[in-house]
C-alpha cells in the first residue's frame, strides 16, 4: 500500500479544492422523483427507482424571497386585509341602512292603510 506524503504543495492543493468547493453551485437542482412501490405506497426519493418504473420528476421548491422583497410582499399583503376589512365593514354598514329603510318603509305603508281603512269607515 502506497502512502501521499504531505508536502508543502498538497496544502496549497488543499485549499485551492477548498475554495472550488465553495464556490460550486449548491445542490439546489438535485431531482426529486415520485413514483409507486410494489405495494402501491407513494414514495418519494432523489434517486430514480432501481427497476426503471415510471416517474415523476418534481420540481424543488422556490427560494426564499430577499428580506427586502419578503418584507415588501408582507406590507402590500397587510394592506389587502386591511381594505377588505373596510370593505366588509361598508357592506355591514349598507345592509343595516337598507333593512332600517325596509322597516321605515313597511310602517309607512302600515300607516297608510290605517288611514285608508278609517277614511272608508262606514260611520
Amino acid at each position: 500500500m502506497r502512502y501521499i506524503k504531505d508536502t508543502a504543495g498538497s496544502g496549497k492543493f488543499a485549499a485551492i479544492l477548498a475554495i472550488l468547493a465553495l464556490l460550486a453551485p449548491p445542490a439546489a437542482d438535485a431531482a426529486t422523483y415520485k413514483w409507486r412501490d410494489a405495494d402501491g405506497n407513494v414514495v418519494y426519493s432523489q434517486i430514480p427507482p432501481p427497476d426503471g418504473r415510471a416517474t415523476q420528476r418534481l420540481k424543488p421548491p422556490p427560494p426564499p424571497p430577499e428580506p427586502a422583497t419578503a418584507g415588501k410582499q408582507l406590507q402590500d399583503l397587510r394592506q389587502r386585509l386591511e381594505d377588505h376589512r373596510e370593505d366588509r365593514g361598508l357592506d355591514a354598514d349598507k345592509a343595516r341602512e337598507q333593512a332600517r329603510q325596509k322597516e321605515v318603509q313597511r310602517q309607512n305603508c302600515e300607516h297608510a292603510r290605517n288611514n285608508w281603512s278609517r277614511r272608508t269607515a262606514p260611520w
